[in-house]
């Protein structure tokens, strides 16, 4: 992905205050190639190369969730809007769309949650039991619950889930609890608790005490076959999940839960299953993941195994078919010519039948040359990058956005610290904002904005908004290097001073 690409779906993180000045940080030449990128939010493709178009774009469709705690009614939307949906929208490396004012109404509510109810398990529980029925405001749940310290209080009513892909809702509210509370709800075993297992490991946002719970002492059968089936666990849960020992049932309840080439590949080569074909899916192959998880292989072994499993699957989907070309290729630079006869002619059925022209001619040859020119001549016909999977990340836990707030907030230096840092444009968004942190940044370009007359500036801000920005310094950024002017980005300006150090944070005020 390039640099511009990402600084654009990027801006879904940010602050509404800084989407201008930093889409203004971009050129003409890196907005136009940002929004050709095939990376770039389709959303944002659709829109002109114009900023001011740009900027709507980003803002028009974003909630305003600030006042939303003190309404009365819609607790139940309030609630949902700050979990991640299970089947949400999700662009290259994690990021969602809108999923600032997400995040900055989970903060609001966890911060209101934990100032009211503290480590009370029975408060926490009378909250989750009150969640899908109240029709007050958030602030009046509050109050209500704040009270209670007797398992007598609670009301009598259970907690109640719906259809598979609906977000349970107390899941929502124990997932901003502290670990204390998680600990003690789950082994809860009350009449009024029926359901609620049921209701938190399939469809709740995913919790790591869960995993802990339904493998531990306390855990059971059903827990775990419940956790198997969730909706909302991430995929390298998933993958934790096969490390452990599952029945049958519940490792197809896995793969069908994360539609993943990958992780239908490792249940298929696992010597234990009774049916892994059918259990991998592999018939469910699209060609863009099949290219994906080509692109991603390192060593011929890799190659070989990936075309030798998935035969089936490219004689019964052409488009896939006719990617092989593309592995034999990489295959025959690494291994020689033979590993790709042999696949070929065990594909084939023989030499004299549909044996790929190329294999037949480099069999003619004895030389890797006519599978590689093959290659070559069909570069074009490479298929995009597979749509992203749901669910990569917990539905409760915004690392993105929390980091975009800690060091990226009214920071336009750092934003164009990761703009200028193509050779790391491959890093995931998290790792490069937490690389971008502390930085120092080049002067403006000729077609650029000043950075160092900007008025978004920490610097140049009043005091009371400084106090706003919360600090995100990880332990093991880089130390400060000041960076020389590019050679073609010629100015008058000198270098400018390394940014200040974030200032400390502030407590949010409890919703």
């Amino acid at each position: 992905m390039n640099a511009p690409a990402l600084i654009l779906n990027l801006l879904h993180a940010a602050r509404r205050e800084d989407v201008a000045p930093v889409l203004a940080l971009l050129s003409d030449a890196e907005l136009a190639a940002g929004l050709a990128s095939e990376h770039c939010d389709p959303q944002l493709r659709t829109v002109a190369v114009d900023r001011e178009a740009l900027c709507h774009a980003l803002l028009d469709p974003r909630e305003t969730p600030e006042d939303l705690p003190t309404k009365a009614g819609g607790v139940q939307g309030m609630v949902r809007l700050a979990a991640r949906a299970p089947y949400q929208t999700v662009l290259p490396g994690g990021i969602t769309p809108y999923g600032r004012p997400q995040a900055d109404l989970r903060h609001r509510l966890a911060a209101g949650l934990n100032a009211a109810l503290g480590t009370d398990a029975w408060r926490w529980y009378g909250a989750m039991c009150l969640v899908d029925v109240w029709s007050g405001s958030f602030g009046a749940l509050l109050d209500e619950v704040a009270g209670w310290s007797t398992e007598s209080q609670l009301p009598k009513s259970s907690m109640r889930f719906r259809l598979k892909g609906q977000v349970f809702l107390p899941g929502v509210l124990l997932a901003m609890a502290p670990p204390a509370v998680v600990a003690a709800a789950l082994p809860y075993t009350a009449e009024r608790s029926v359901g609620m297992i049921q209701g938190l490991l399939i469809h709740a946002p995913y919790h790591p005490a869960y995993q802990d719970y339904a493998f531990g002492p306390d855990g059971s059968d059903y827990a775990r076959q419940s956790l198997c089936q969730s909706v909302g666990t991430p995929l390298a849960v998933a993958h934790e999940l096969l490390d452990r020992e599952l029945f049958h049932q519940n490792v197809e309840a896995v793969a069908y839960g994360h539609d993943d080439l990958a992780l239908r590949l490792r249940i298929y080569r696992d010597p234990d299953s009774d049916t892994p074909w059918q259990t991998s899916r592999l018939d469910h192959t699209t060609p863009e993941e099949f290219y994906a998880l080509l692109s991603a292989t390192e060593t011929a072994e890799e190659i070989f195994d990936l075309l030798s499993i998935l035969r089936r699957a490219m004689e019964r989907t052409p488009a896939i078919g006719k990617l092989r070309i593309f592995a034999y290729s990489r295959l025959a630079q690494l291994a020689g010519p033979e590993p790709v006869w042999t696949l070929e002619l065990a594909s084939a059925g023989g030499v004299e039948l549909l044996v790929h022209p190329a294999v037949r001619a480099s069999m003619a040859a004895g030389d890797i040359a006519p599978i590689v020119a093959a290659a070559e001549a069909a570069a074009e016909n490479v298929p995009g990058p597979p749509p992203p999977a749901p669910n990569q990340d917990s539905l409760t836990d915004w690392p993105l956005e929390d980091a975009v707030r800690g060091g990226l907030d009214g920071r336009p230096e750092r934003w164009q610290t990761m703009l200028e840092s193509y050779d790391k444009a491959t890093e995931s968004p998290l790792a490069l904002v937490q690389w971008a942190t502390g930085q120092s940044v080049r002067p403006a370009a000729r077609d650029r904005e000043d950075l160092t007359q900007s008025t978004n500036r920490p610097e140049n801000q009043p005091e009371n908004q400084l106090e706003k920005q919360p600090e995100n310094q990880p332990a093991n950024r880089p130390p400060h290097r000041p960076t020389n002017p590019a050679p073609h980005h010629p100015t008058n300006h000198p270098t400018p001073p390394p940014p200040p150090p974030a200032p400390t944070p502030v407590q949010e005020d409890a919703a």
